[in-house]
């Protein structure tokens, strides 16, 4: 017996939908959503967030107290999501949180339930999730199958029809699946694309005798259907009744023989659970549908991902600094502008508004960076400062660092002189690997901007800079010159209390085009690192971090691109500001600081040859369908990155 559940998602905050055709949706997708339950008494399940119900709830109040009359009768599970449509593993944990717990309460308040079943937004994965959705109190998730399952070919196929269990943070929780191809075939049937005898062939061809299994009809968007969007170019015009085909093609299903159900019953199916680790070294943040579409898009694309993100990360630490003057409008209001909408396909009138809500909330809650100072004092005799060559060799009892001025004050060596006398940190020259595909020198602390069918704009030009020494650090800057514009680096290197050096980027550009900008890149000693341990740590939205092991046969490449269209594949959210990265014997720490942009992390981890490059680096930009044709424009203080790179504790 197959049974058939449905997970219909509702979303006004939609990004190509103007706020005047809020209404429209309504009328067009969510009645005959509706519908579905109250004239043709098919069970669905029924998920929004907070903020799509409050907007309903203004505009048409008469729908939200249909929907609650359904809920009470049985015909409608709702399936929770916070307040906003956020990406947990891009945002830290203690947003997550208040997202979930405000979207709680309001569905309390409105509908008088509160969903025990959490539909991950955008199916975007992290197994530091899992503790928050339990706090909260949530006891099964929705996430799903197609792309965890194809990161993990162990995974017998069967397991998708039954609920199993996620692992993560120590802890586990219910587990059932949304299906991409099934969502997309329903969307395919519904636009005619494919006849109605197609679609029930595939559907049954799920079934398996003397088995009672489970599949999600559809989990996804409602807006596609009776309404077009706008977002996509190929977008086919109106012609049909799609509701009337979506409700005879599931009626006509259950004559097969299939049976609609809530979600909820299918936790009551009787199968003993596996308890499943969704993500994996090379995927580390699992995301619905085809790889194209991936968790790249919410931190490094749209119209400027980047830079949103980090004022939204800039807003949230001072609000953490100040506790007791926040209240939950704040916390709401935080929770909309880190919703993921406004990194995709805004609409520009809707771009605009929300740029002013985001300048609003930055002046109530930002301050601004210090400025950088550089003073003429003398250098200190702690440091030994050397031209040597294209070198610039700075030296101290704690800390050995040369630098290449002839490329762009990239890192040669680093070498912290209590662990090692080898190098950690450097770069790889020309003929390192005995591998043609990869002769090419591999800077550490480089700047690279990719565009398509251009040639590549760097950092890596010879330079002078300048040496002095401020409030006990040594500070090496320079101003070097790109076809884009100058960028401005400044190097610190401190001895005591720790030894460490920060690398401070500032992006003096009238603009960043759409390409692929990466920066900061830390590329490991593969002849004192181990292969066998070799591990990257960070938090992706969890109050703990998360450890990633990389042994060897196991090949990472986060920022490989996708397609000529689509520049890189998976990064790390670090949204606590923090990346531990190394192997058993040795971990290096870089910190993000606070008055900063904030940069997701890539991680490069491969076999070449008979040894391996680790590279950690840092996204500026990149490029997707979320992006577009748009460039980014920086002010006259231009764009400012800053990282430091220390030993762990």
């Amino acid at each position: 017996m197959l049974q058939l559940y449905s997970l219909w998602h509702l979303n006004l905050a939609y990004s190509s939908i103007e706020e005047e055709r809020y209404s429209a949706v309504i009328e067009n997708c969510y009645w005959p959503l509706l519908k579905l339950a109250i004239e043709r008494n098919i069970p669905i399940g029924v998920e929004l967030p907070a903020w799509t119900l409050n907007k309903i709830n203004e505009l048409d109040p008469q729908w939200v107290q249909a929907l609650k009359e359904q809920i009470e009768r049985g015909m409608v599970e709702l399936v929770g999501s916070g307040w906003t449509q956020l990406i947990g593993p891009l945002v830290p944990a203690q947003v997550v949180e208040k997202n979930l717990t405000l979207g709680q309460e309001f569905y309390f308040k409105t509908l008088g339930v509160r969903p025990t079943i959490g539909l991950v937004n955008e199916q975007a994965w992290s197994p530091s999730l899992v503790p928050i959705y339990n706090k909260v109190g949530f006891s099964a998730l929705v996430m799903e199958w197609e792309n965890p399952a194809s990161i993990h070919p162990d995974w017998h196929r069967s397991w998708r029809y039954f609920p199993q269990l996620a692992l993560g943070g120590g802890e586990k929780i219910p587990l059932i699946w949304n299906h991409s191809i099934a969502f997309q075939k329903m969307q395919r049937l519904a636009h005619g694309e494919i006849p109605l005898q197609e679609w029930k062939e595939w559907v049954m061809s799920q079934d398996q005798p003397n088995e009672v299994r489970s599949l999600c009809i559809y989990g996804s968007d409602v807006e596609t259907f009776n309404f077009r969007p706008g977002r996509y170019q190929t977008e086919e015009k109106l012609t049909r009744d799609e509701w009337k085909i979506i409700g005879d093609a599931l009626e006509s299903i259950a004559q097969d023989g299939a049976a609609h159900v809530l979600p909820s019953k299918i936790l009551a199916n009787q199968h003993e659970s596996i308890e499943l680790c969704l993500e994996s070294p090379s995927s580390p943040v699992p995301v619905k549908k085809q790889p194209k579409y991936n968790v790249v898009r919410w931190a490094s694309g749209g119209r400027d991902g980047p830079g949103i993100n980090s004022k939204c990360f800039e807003i949230y630490r001072n609000m953490k600094s100040r506790q007791l003057a926040t209240n939950d409008e704040d916390w709401r209001e935080l929770c909309e502008l880190w919703a993921s909408d406004a990194r995709t396909h805004l609409t520009q009138k809707r771009w605009e508004k929300f740029q002013s809500r985001l300048r609003l909330a930055g002046e109530k809650w930002t301050t601004k960076p210090s400025p950088i100072g550089i003073s003429s004092d003398q250098i200190s005799s702690k440091f030994e400062v050397k031209r040597v060559g294209r070198f610039l060799n700075i030296d101290s009892p704690d800390i050995n660092l040369r630098l290449n001025l002839r490329r762009g004050m990239t890192i040669d060596e680093l070498k912290f002189p209590s662990v090692s006398d080898h190098w950690l940190v450097g770069s790889l020259h020309h003929g390192h690997f005995d591998d043609i595909s990869w002769s090419a020198d591999f800077y550490s602390w480089e700047t690279v901007l990719e565009l398509p069918g251009k040639a590549k704009v760097t950092d890596l030009e010879s330079c002078e800079p300048d040496v002095a020494e401020v409030n006990g650090e040594l500070v090496i800057s320079a101003e070097i010159t790109t076809s884009m514009g100058p960028i401005k680096k400044v190097i610190r290197v401190k001895a005591l209390p720790k030894p460490s050096i920060s690398l401070e980027l500032i992006f003096l550009w009238k603009e960043i085009p759409p390409g692929s900008l990466r920066m900061g890149d830390l590329i490991v000693n593969p002849d004192f690192f181990a292969r066998d341990s070799l591990f990257v740590r960070t938090h992706l939205g969890g109050v703990d971090s998360e450890t990633h092991i990389y042994p060897p046969g196991i090949g990472v490449e986060h920022g490989k691109a996708w397609s000529a269209l689509v520049s890189s594949q998976y990064c790390l959210g670090v949204t606590e500001g923090v990346l531990e990265f190394g192997d058993s014997k040795t971990c290096l720490h870089v910190e993000q600081l606070p008055g900063f942009y904030h940069a997701p992390a890539m991680v490069t981890c491969l076999d070449v040859a008979d040894t391996f490059i680790y590279r950690i680096q840092f996204s500026a930009r990149e490029i997707d369908d979320t992006s577009g044709a748009h460039s980014i424009p920086l002010g006259p203080e231009g764009r400012a990155y800053k990282f430091t790179l220390s030993l762990a504790d």
